[in-house]
């Protein structure tokens, strides 16, 4: 007896393996916290504000997405796009129905503020989800700048879907033939990441391609690497930085351009 109950002292007790949803709903909890501690600071600046935003995106959680999505609707518009963008990189439904609400709710305002109108695209576009393609293929080619269609379009391109191919061909083939040549570029660079198939600036030659592969075709689960100004143009739009070919070349010249202060850099 005497030798059992000193083995049950060393031996340590099992403990119960940590609850993960419950782990992240602390945190959750907490991120709320610090963004409420921020916004009731008076003393804080609205890009402050913002930045409280963007610092608790990273706790992807319905109660974060919540708390943030609440500041769509702020005046500010620092503070309004920090909750746009910060939505967009939380890839989750409730991210998406919070944006698309919003982009309902704030059309008018949109329409006449491309920068705000973009952001919110690239968003939606971020979240790589069907459920908003119809928000994205809405009066597409009626928007009177480019930079919103190549956001739209680009969006679209984004989302890895089969359907997301059809919704641009069906476009290009319903569309004045003048509107979607003017736009054909971004429409061929979206294709192509999407189907890892170049038919170049041809609207007609997608169309019958696809009318034959429609029934059959995947998307493939890795995105092509593009020609060089159709992956710069990509890249540029998503803010990827482009470090594939630029180290190469700052070996051979030493220094970028805009690194020599001499060559007229910062």
């Amino acid at each position: 007896m005497q030798a059992l109950l000193s083995l049950l002292l060393i031996v340590p007790l099992a403990q119960a393996p940590a609850d993960p949803a419950s782990d992240l709903r602390e945190q959750a909890e907490t991120a709320v916290e610090r963004i409420d501690k921020a916004f009731k600071n008076k003393a804080m600046e609205a890009s402050q504000k913002g930045n409280a935003l963007r610092a608790e995106s990273g706790v992807l959680h319905e109660l974060v997405i919540k708390r943030i999505a609440k500041e769509l609707g702020d005046k500010e518009p620092l503070i309004r796009d920090a909750a746009v963008e910060s939505l967009g990189t939380m890839i989750h439904t409730e991210s998406l129905k919070a944006l698309l609400k919003h982009g309902k709710r704030d059309r008018k305002k949109m329409v006449k503020q491309d920068e705000y109108h973009v952001a919110w695209i690239k968003a939606i576009g971020r979240q790589q989800d069907e459920e908003a393609l119809d928000a994205l293929t809405n009066k597409l080619f009626t928007y009177p700048t480019a930079a919103v269609i190549q956001a739209r379009v680009f969006a679209i391109g984004n989302i890895r879907s089969v359907k997301s191919v059809d919704t641009l061909i069906q476009l290009m083939t319903v569309t004045d033939a003048r509107r979607v040549n003017n736009h054909m570029p971004n429409l061929q660079t979206a294709l192509i990441r999407l189907t890892s198939v170049d038919l170049g600036a041809n609207a007609k030659s997608w169309a019958d391609w696809w009318r034959t592969s429609k029934k059959t075709f995947q998307i493939p689960k890795k995105p092509p690497v593009m020609k060089k100004q159709m992956q710069a143009r990509w890249d540029r739009f998503w803010g990827y930085e482009r470090t594939y070919d630029r180290n190469a070349k700052r070996s051979k010249r030493g220094q970028d351009p805009e690194d020599d202060p001499e060559g007229g850099g910062n």
